[in-house]
């Protein structure tokens, strides 16, 4: 039988989180993981900042930018009622072992 045990990773364990912090500790607000994908909020002041490092950083390539999204919570969250949500892969191309254009 398979081992079908589901591993959350703590924020230390989360390589994108640990650079982001090193690089802007001001910008996190919060991390929570869903289904396996981990969601960083970040302050909006540091959006971009955050991308850019996120997509050049060698050992991250987030070099897919999926789609941007608005949500607009309405009643349901006190803090704050709207949020744009970045969806951001990293798909290095790999062939032959290498890292494409490496």
């Amino acid at each position: 039988m398979a081992d079908t045990t589901i591993h959350n990773p703590e924020p230390e364990e989360i390589l994108e989180l640990q650079k982001i912090r090193a690089a802007f500790p001001d910008a996190v607000i919060n991390v929570s993981e869903f289904r396996e994908d981990i969601r960083i909020m970040i302050r909006r002041e540091r959006i971009v900042d955050v991308c850019r490092l996120l997509r050049d950083d060698s050992e991250l390539q987030f070099n897919f930018f999926s789609e941007c999204l608005g949500v607009d919570y309405m009643d349901y969250r006190a803090d704050y009622r709207f949020e744009v949500v970045y969806n951001l892969y990293s798909m290095p191309y790999k062939k032959h072992g290498k890292i494409w254009g490496t």
